[in-house]
């Protein structure tokens, strides 16, 4: 803040000098300060376009973004079997009833307080025959516990309290289940003398393993029996995945059928983010031409204008949607590149090349889909991204110059400050000559008024 300076010994406007001075010597900092401006502004474009292309990075994901299959199942139990489809299916209908779902052998000891024999020697028999030793270091059953799971036969232990016996002490079970579902993940476990814990201990059977079963054409001459070691039956149809939920004695049908609607919502959705991304780098990149009032011209340009990095990200993604694949043109789906540079959808054309080839139809768009995907996360990546890595340059950039900027306005406090101290001792020494000068006046006054009385006398 200037300090007010009258100016009653100079005559001189020395707040108005020193504003007229530190405006001058201000300039640097002023332009700096407009470049630290315009770079912030650019940094939140890059930011904004940043975000876009990681927002298509998401939705062309191989395993979470949209995908196109073509076909969709709709199931008359979704609460006993629903099914999904990929471009291999072909449309049609099957029913089945759900006989048994897939469960793993869950068995529970009687209650112990210890391991029944000493050494607590075990063995593990799987349904294929396979024998496991397993050796516990004490008789404890935290003891048998740990050992049991740390074999690696396909069974867990658990401790289970189990209240107390006559003489009060603690007693417990220990569960036994199967890490797998299915019949072949059935198991037996043995004593050191061969004899079944279970029946030793006086256990019981909670479940038995067994797989998961549907009978196909229920109640026809061609019925027959399916089974899976878990609730999930692959390719039961070609393409088709089938999951089952709850038994049912009531046949469920599936339909599968060709889904052109859904697909075509898919892929507009596609275009539509590709060329709001690509219009936004255009709009940014654009230059326009001002005239001020004396009529002088000047060109201003677009944030985007002459960066190299958004230029080669919108020339990257352009190149996905729009070059062929293995000869195949993306127009032939009905993705067009126009005379203008957009990018447009032609749901008729899609449409009809899904009816002639699904397959064909689907293996070209998840092809697009994936180049689209490299080319977004190649930019927006948040270690090494392109736009991330300048939009992280930038930031440095602007950090170092509002430091500059800070140094800078400290040495025109500084400057400002010694201009004031400089008017102000001026003032002061002018207001000292100027009293002197009086004094001195008034001295010669008073001797010329002497000299005058003396001569009249």
């Amino acid at each position: 803040m200037t300090t007010p300076l009258t100016g009653l010994s100079s005559g001189l406007d020395t707040t108005s000098l020193i504003q007229t001075l530190m405006a001058a010597a201000s300039q640097p900092k002023t332009l700096l300060d407009k470049q630290i401006t315009t770079q912030q502004s650019t940094v939140a474009g890059l930011q904004k376009l940043n975000a876009a292309f990681a927002s298509l990075a998401q939705l062309t994901d191989p395993f979470t973004g949209t995908k196109l299959t073509s076909f969709s199942v709709t199931s008359s139990q979704a609460s006993a079997a629903a099914g999904t489809a990929d471009a291999t299916a072909a449309p049609g209908q099957l029913s089945f009833t759900v006989d048994q779902l897939a469960s793993r052998q869950v068995e529970v000891t009687g209650p112990l307080s210890a391991w029944p024999t000493n050494p607590p020697a075990l063995t593990i028999v799987a349904a294929d025959g396979t024998q496991t030793s397993v050796t516990p270091s004490s008789s404890s059953l935290d003891s048998v516990v740990q050992a049991i799971n740390a074999a690696g036969a396909g069974v867990t232990a658990l401790k289970v309290q189990a209240g107390t016996d006559a003489s009060g002490n603690a007693l417990f079970r220990l569960q036994l289940s199967s890490s797998q579902t299915g019949a072949n993940a059935a198991f037996t476990v043995l004593d050191g003398n061969g004899v079944d814990i279970m029946a030793q201990s006086g256990g019981t059977v909670v479940s038995t393993a067994q797989d998961a079963q549907l009978t196909l054409w229920p109640g026809t001459g061609a019925a027959q029996a399916v089974t899976s070691s878990t609730n999930e039956f692959d390719d039961l149809m070609p393409g088709v995945d089938v999951t089952v939920s709850q038994p049912s004695s009531t046949p469920v049908t599936l339909s599968i059928d060709q889904d052109v609607d859904t697909e075509a919502t898919t892929l507009s959705t596609l275009i539509s983010s590709v060329e709001s991304i690509l219009s936004g780098i255009a709009q940014g990149a654009a230059t326009t031409t001002t005239t001020d009032s004396s009529g002088n011209t000047s060109v201003v340009f677009g944030s985007f204008t002459a960066d190299s990095t958004v230029r080669g990200a919108a020339s990257a993604l352009t190149d996905a949607m729009t070059l062929d694949v293995d000869g195949v043109s993306p127009s032939s789906i009905g993705i067009e590149l126009d005379k203008d540079g957009t990018i447009s959808f032609d749901q008729d054309a899609f449409e009809a090349a899904m009816r002639s080839d699904p397959k064909g139809t689907t293996d070209l768009y998840n092809a697009i889909a994936a180049r689209v995907n490299a080319a977004a996360t190649q930019a927006s990546d948040p270690f090494d991204g392109t736009l991330t890595s300048e939009i992280a340059s930038d930031n440095s950039s602007i950090t170092a110059m509002q430091k500059k900027s800070d140094d800078m306005q400290a040495l025109l406090d500084q400057q400002q400050a010694t201009l004031q101290q400089q008017f102000a001792y001026m003032e002061t020494m002018m207001s000292q000559i100027q009293s002197q000068g009086s004094y001195v006046q008034s001295y010669i006054d008073a001797l010329t008024g002497s000299s005058s009385s003396s001569s009249s006398k």
